[in-house]
């Protein structure tokens, strides 16, 4: 499962985790992080001037984990 949640502008956690979409295994999950991270970094249309990007951080773990729960039950 492809996990994401927003940034905060000094890149601290902002937001709750939130499911993105779910994969056979791990190695396509970490390929469509990775097409994800480049599309950010790359947009086709450039920023308007002034414009603030929103920073996301990105995890895959397994469909069985949730990255918000306590890390206790982890």
């Amino acid at each position: 499962m492809l996990w994401e949640r927003q940034l905060d502008g000094q890149g601290q956690p902002g937001g709750e985790w939130r499911r993105k979409r779910g994969f056979e295994t791990e190695r396509w999950c970490k390929g469509a992080m990775t097409t994800t991270i480049n599309e950010t970094l790359m947009p086709k249309e450039r920023p308007a001037a002034g414009a603030k990007r929103t920073l996301f951080e990105y995890q895959c773990l397994p469909g069985t984990v949730d990255p918000a729960a306590p890390k206790s039950s982890r």
